[in-house]
């Protein structure tokens, strides 16, 4: 071979080591990537904050099996309201059930919903995470002391406290786009 031949083939070969190598790392460990995004919970790109989705609470305590009917999953893959209001209803005290529901934050992964019966007011937070481990129920707070909420937000999706539970919960614009808008639906859903 002759001495610039040899020279292009070590050069192309040289281009095509760092990429292969990036492309080998992420089949390779693809799994551990998963994982650490799934951490995540927003990134800042060019000075814009993308929320992933809600990372759930760390103290959420296993529910007991959930008796799961084909009517309680919608085609998303994600709990219907009835779906969420049914799990809700096996864990608060006896003689009540869960009333009404909303729907406070949702995208591709994620679907979060508060949810009212007489007492208690419920976060529950529906993903792929949560479902397998049957942790959906990730906040119960007594109805009494929710209270004032406070609002701020972050990048694409608001975010909101409870009184009784100072975790910052975050809500689509797509669904309330503004603090008020959100307040209001949720003191509906206070009102049994």
């Amino acid at each position: 071979m002759s001495q610039p031949v040899l020279t292009a083939l070590l050069n192309f070969l040289s281009a095509l080591v760092w990429p292969g190598l990036v492309v080998w790392a992420i089949i390779k460990f693809r799994a551990e990537i998963v994982g650490l995004l799934e951490r995540v919970a927003d990134i800042k790109i060019a000075g814009s904050e993308v929320r992933l989705f809600q990372p759930s609470v760390a103290t959420a305590e296993p529910t007991s099996e959930a008796k799961i009917e084909v009517s309680q999953i919608a085609p998303d893959g994600f709990f219907t309201a009835e779906g969420i209001r049914s799990i809700v209803s096996q864990i608060l005290p006896k003689g009540e059930t869960a009333e009404k529901d909303l729907l406070f934050f949702n995208n591709q992964r994620q679907h979060s919903w508060l949810v009212a019966s007489r007492s208690k007011v419920v976060i529950v937070l529906d993903d792929e995470h949560t479902r397998a481990t049957n942790r959906l129920i990730q906040v119960i707070m007594d109805k009494n002391n929710v209270l004032p909420l406070s609002f701020d937000s972050r990048g694409t999706a608001g975010v909101v406290s409870f009184k009784a539970n100072p975790i910052p919960w975050y809500y689509s614009f797509t669904l309330f786009p503004t603090p008020k808008s959100f307040e209001d639906k949720f003191r509906e859903l206070l009102d049994l």
